[in-house]
């Protein structure tokens, strides 16, 4: 069975498994833009044409993503960063299963905040080893083999 599972965030991350073993695994690719017309500070978006490329050909039977009710002033570039992943999944007829942050975290017992990106990176390493051990920075990847992960022990 093959399972493409992906945390949106900001310094979100995607994981190919193929019976329960992670495969492929990496960070969503961005771009950085400058938008003159509203401020001068520079950002990083989805960079779906890449993104794309390290989709085409997975064919996986489930597809994840990780879905959050944002709120504040991140709530404009969560919706985004969300619908241009889904939109490139739906290009090649994956059908995205969300779940939501709080179900799959409270499932590992883990909470919110930095010390919970620690404890996803160990945790994932724990249940993932073939994907060797996960720096802080890479939290997103990490959360992305705990979606996958928690699919398959739920869902599957």
């Amino acid at each position: 069975m093959k399972i493409l599972s992906i945390d949106p965030g900001k310094d979100g991350g995607y994981a190919f498994s193929i019976n329960n073993t992670v495969k492929l695994w990496g960070r969503i690719p961005c771009m950085k833009i400058s938008n003159s017309m509203l401020s001068k500070k520079v950002k990083n978006i989805v960079d779906v044409q890449v993104l794309y490329r390290y989709f085409c050909g997975l064919a996986p039977d489930y597809t994840y993503i990780e879905y959050t009710n944002p709120y504040g002033f991140n709530v404009a570039a969560s919706s985004y960063s969300q619908g241009c992943i889904e939109s490139v999944l739906r290009v090649f007829d994956y059908v995205p299963n969300r779940i939501l942050s709080n179900e799959w975290k409270k499932y590992f017992k883990l909470s919110g905040g930095q010390k919970n990106k620690y404890l996803s990176c160990d945790l994932a390493f724990k249940l993932a080893p073939e994907c060797g051990k996960f720096k802080l920075k890479d939290n997103g990847v990490a959360e992305a083999v705990l979606i996958g992960k928690y699919a398959v022990e739920k869902y599957l």
